[in-house]
């Protein structure tokens, strides 16, 4: 459907501005891929219980904030 150029998404204090590539469906709300993590300077903790924790730089600001992941949910098929 086009490009939403300089779209404002805040996470937390931390202020990115993303270039958004709109489609008409999908099967995910949002998709942060590398560019994100890049411009984010991202990193990642996993640790021996199975909890991840991502942290994320604001580029503008240079605050950081850490946040936990949760695992992917999928949804569950009946074929009868």
């Amino acid at each position: 459907m086009g490009l939403l150029p300089n779209l404002q998404v805040i996470i937390g204090e931390c202020d990115f501005y993303l270039q958004v590539q709109v489609i008409e469906s999908a099967l995910f709300k949002m998709l942060l891929e590398h560019p994100f993590f890049t411009l984010s300077q991202a990193s990642t903790q996993h640790f021996f219980s199975g909890d991840s924790y991502i942290t994320l730089l604001d580029p503008n600001s240079a605050k950081a904030i850490t946040l936990p992941t949760r695992p992917r949910v999928y949804p569950v098929l009946d074929f009868q």
